[in-house]
């Protein structure tokens, strides 16, 4: 019999997985660096731009730093593992971030 954790972080990766179908593609700016680039990309919507706040961008910059200085926790290898099957952005995250829940004994 499954938890219900595990039946939720299902239906979540599912969920991400069908609305990553359904918007909208939003395509990098050149003049942005990387980290600016992908919260343009995240939040922007076609008619409008996302209103970039720099301690936004610097902090993320800094979680990515930090995730990629993990080296290859089980969140970084699923990441990775999903993402080589040519998967997009939103079903590797959300299995990384399922990946991330460990076990936990009943």
């Amino acid at each position: 019999m499954l938890r219900a954790g595990v039946i939720a972080g299902i239906a979540f990766t599912i969920a991400l997985v069908v609305a990553s179908f359904l918007l909208p593609i939003i395509y990098p700016k050149p003049d942005l660096k990387y980290t600016a680039n992908f919260l343009h990309m995240m939040f922007s919507l076609p008619y409008q731009d996302y209103d970039l706040k720099p301690e936004a961008a610097k902090a993320l910059d800094l979680i990515f730093l930090l995730h990629a200085d993990h080296e290859q926790n089980c969140s970084t290898a699923t990441v990775r593992m999903v993402a080589s099957s040519r998967a997009n952005l939103f079903a590797s995250a959300a299995a990384g971030v399922v990946g991330t829940g460990g076990f936990t004994p009943v």
